[in-house]
């Protein structure tokens, strides 16, 4: 029989959503939510409340693992923002990482560039 966590897990796949995505919405970090839909951390309420919200998908879904998982037209659009919201979020993290990584290559070169020429 199937559990809420893999209800969860399921859910947010179809719907091609990240753990760090839903980490962020529920308050919690990357790897508790991966322990959360692991079902090695516990599953309160309120967080199964917020990642329904965020599937677009009711309780009963995914409690039960019943219904149809993927949203309701009346919920589409509440579900395209957090489709958009989730971009953004992708967006940030990647202009961060390449933030980092540049400063990173211009250590490495201005590095280099001192080793070649020690008089400067």
């Amino acid at each position: 029989m199937a559990r809420v966590c893999d209800h969860v897990r399921d859910a947010r796949n179809q719907r091609n959503i990240s753990q760090e995505y839903m980490a962020s919405v529920i308050g919690i970090d990357t790897s508790s939510y991966h322990r959360l839909e692991k079902g090695n951390t516990p599953l309160t309420i309120d967080r199964l409340e917020k990642i329904a919200h965020t599937l677009g998908v009711s309780l009963h879904v995914l409690i039960c693992g019943e219904g149809h998982a993927y949203p309701d037209i009346e919920r589409n659009a509440e579900y395209l923002h957090h489709l958009e919201t989730e971009i953004s979020f992708l967006r940030k993290q990647l202009q961060e990482k390449d933030a980092q990584l540049s400063l990173f290559i211009e250590g490495k070169l201005e590095l280099h560039r001192s080793a070649a020429n020690p008089l400067r």
